[in-house]
């Protein structure tokens, strides 16, 4: 029998889960994903469902044909190799979350500390040699979501400006839209 806090504690595991697959779908109907960039992440979820599993719970799948039904859900389409797969699938889960993450520092539920923290913790990479929290947390929004790094743009063309690296306006928009953030 799970104790009260191993028992809180899948509570709370399983609820980050189901809040992942909402946002998930909500970033599909953005057209941040496509459909069958959800249907792996919808996989991806049970496998971490059946990952948190308790022996007792696996053990009542198993009588009652549940873990199965969720193992096979949670398989890898025919021909995929699995550890590709799997690869690929923490990749996807790792844009949902910077997503999240993003979303949560847009609105201020978190500081960039914590901004950088949660984006370590999805995998995002902390570029060397920077020190301010601001920078940094910029820095690592602009790797989560594909956007060029300054620093390594090219050098500045005749009349003191670095050329365009291929924007859309789309990111001018999200360019925009963040600029407030950027004056704190």
């Amino acid at each position: 029998m799970a104790s009260y806090d191993e028992e809180m504690g899948q509570q709370k595991q399983v609820a980050g889960l189901h809040r992942a697959l909402a946002h998930a779908a909500d970033m599909n109907r953005d057209g941040k994903i496509s459909p069958a960039e959800l249907q792996e992440f919808t996989r991806y979820i049970v496998g971490q469902a059946l990952d948190a599993s308790t022996v007792d719970q696996f053990k009542a799948g198993r009588e009652n044909g549940s873990a199965d039904f969720m193992h096979g859900a949670a398989g890898f389409d025919d021909g995929v190799d699995p550890y590709e797969g799997k690869k690929s699938r923490a990749a996807l889960a790792r844009k949902v979350v910077g997503d999240y993450v993003g979303q949560l520092w847009d609105n201020g539920q978190l500081d960039d500390d914590g901004y950088i923290t949660h984006m370590q913790n999805a995998g995002t990479k902390i570029p060397p040699g920077v020190d301010d929290p601001k920078e940094l947390a910029m820095m690592m929004y602009q790797q989560a979501n594909g956007m060029p790094d300054p620093a390594a743009a090219p050098a500045e063309e005749e009349g003191g400006m670095p050329p365009v690296l291929g924007l859309s306006p789309d990111d001018v928009a999200e360019f925009q839209k963040r600029a407030p953030r950027l004056r704190r």
